[in-house]
């Protein structure tokens, strides 16, 4: 699912699309992850230049394996630490919105 540039501030919407494999939600108001906590099967997810600050909510994903969040405002990536061991993992880009 692709939803740049769409002022979108809330990904409830989205919260029941358990099918869901890729999310490309970049340059949008998003600031809550919590909403696709549970999109077990999510194996790409861009939420690059919105307002997150929290990566908690994607820490159990464990089928993630490219994923892009530069130009957030995160200071804390300890939630995602387990993402960096998976095998699956092919991309990882955090970088800060300075």
């Amino acid at each position: 699912m692709t939803a740049h540039n769409n002022q979108i501030k809330d990904l409830k919407p989205i919260a029941k699309l358990s099918n869901l494999t890729q999310l490309a939600c970049a340059n949008n108001q998003i600031n809550d992850l919590k909403p696709i906590a549970k999109l077990s099967n999510l194996t790409q997810l861009d939420c690059t230049n919105n307002q997150i600050n929290d990566l908690k909510p994607i820490a159990k994903l464990s089928n993630l394996a490219s994923f892009f969040c530069s130009d957030n405002q995160i200071s804390d990536l300890k939630p995602i630490a387990k993402l960096f061991n998976l095998t699956i993992v092919s991309a990882i880009l955090i970088k800060s919105a300075t």
